[in-house]
């Protein structure tokens, strides 16, 4: 089968009917002066120009990074936990190691990769390490110029930067780890980002309450245990994203969880299944945000996925480990309850960025239908939607 069959089959599980054309003209933010300054900027002024339809979907994507799907969907592995020395009672299954990922899994969401359910979702490579990875989810191609984590920032415009000109602004990237900055946008000055300890554009909107506040101050001037440099630990980084969720209802917003990462390439197998498990509390809280924001809620999309997985012995990743090609993706709130997809072909990190795309009805990248000409690119193809199986669950 074509490698069209299998993004179809990718986007076919995530959207139930066509969407139709974004229309630009969305509500217009002017943003005062303050507003370009980082984290000790003042609250922005934000001025209402003109209300016009917003696009018809709205979208969070979580990656939580380096995460192993044998952990999200079986569960803690019992030889590792021999390896590891984890008592009988720690070797748990998934509905208790990340309980809403599974529950999302099999009876409330979506779930790609899942063993057992059609072909595998992955990596590109040929180096599985994490700015690679993140390169070929906002790019939505194979990261072909990065192989290590020490690439330049990009110099080509990202699915975010579409989104953000699309919305005049209403898209955040949040993330532990400050290398994604790199990675997101050409342009972050035209969007909300806070990467890492201190760095990003326009964060003093993300100062909408006090603790949110907090949060960014302590994140600049914490330890950056369990990470190094300018690492942000996730319990800041988690309670500033959803708090500017909550707040600002962002169109898109991506949040980058890194802490299950750092402690595996620190040989701590226990504090990687804590991380993974806190990350999977933040999805429940994420979902109840969801759930008191109205409408802007229930016409909201959570795709949660990894930028990469691990090699069999746990601790480490990348092209000496072919294995660690493997990733996996969850989907919930806005979408049918039809559980594990059984893709027909292998899909990719790449197809993650047109599947946003499709999801908030913007046009697809330049070219499309560009797959077809170069399989690099990711690239739903709007003839896998004509049913509309398993997909926007129904108003």
């Amino acid at each position: 089968m074509h490698k069209k069959a299998a993004l179809s089959a990718l986007v076919v599980a995530t959207l139930a009917v066509f969407l139709p054309t974004l229309d630009t003209s969305v509500s217009r933010v002017v943003r005062s002066p303050n507003e370009t300054q980082g984290a000790g900027g003042v609250t922005p002024e934000r001025v209402s120009v003109e209300k016009r339809p917003p696009p018809p979907g709205r979208v969070v994507l979580v990656v939580i990074d380096g995460v192993r799907w044998q952990d999200v969907f079986t569960g803690v592995d019992p030889d590792l936990a021999k390896t590891y020395l984890l008592p009988p009672r720690e070797v748990v299954g998934p509905e208790v190691l990340v309980p809403n990922l599974h529950r999302l899994s099999t009876s409330d969401g979506l779930a790609y990769g899942m063993p057992g359910s059609g072909e595998a979702m992955f990596a590109s490579g040929p180096n599985y390490v994490s700015q690679p990875g993140y390169i070929e989810i906002f790019s939505e191609r194979r990261p072909t110029g990065c192989l290590s984590n020490d690439c330049p920032k990009t110099t080509e415009p990202t699915f975010v930067d579409d989104i953000a000109a699309a919305t005049n602004g209403s898209a955040a990237v949040v993330s532990s780890w400050e290398v994604i900055g790199r990675a997101a946008a050409l342009s972050p000055a035209k969007l909300v980002t806070s990467t890492g300890q201190g760095r990003g554009e326009n964060q003093g909107e993300l100062r909408v309450d006090e603790k949110a506040t907090k949060n960014l101050e302590f994140g600049r001037i914490a330890a950056s245990w369990p990470g190094h440099g300018e690492y942000r630990p996730d319990k800041y980084t988690r309670e500033i994203a959803l708090a500017y969720l909550e707040h600002r209802h962002p169109q898109f917003m991506f949040l980058g969880l890194g802490d299950t990462d750092e402690y595996a390439h620190l040989g701590d197998y226990r504090g990687y299944l804590r991380a993974l498990h806190e990350a999977d509390a933040t999805i429940g809280r994420l979902l109840e945000t969801l759930d008191r924001m109205g409408d802007d809620g229930r016409h909201t999309t959570v795709l949660v996925t990894t930028d990469h997985g691990r090699e069999r012995a746990f601790v480490s990743h990348g092209g000496v480990a072919p294995e660690s090609s493997r990733v996996w993706m969850i989907a919930g709130g806005n979408v049918r309850p039809d559980g594990p997809v059984a893709l027909p072909e292998p899909a990719h990190l790449y197809d993650v960025g047109p599947t946003v795309r499709r999801l908030m009805g913007l046009p697809q990248g330049p070219g499309e239908g560009r797959a077809l000409v170069d399989p690099r690119h990711g690239d739903p193809t709007t003839t896998a939607l004509a049913d509309g199986t398993g997909a926007l669950r129904a108003d």
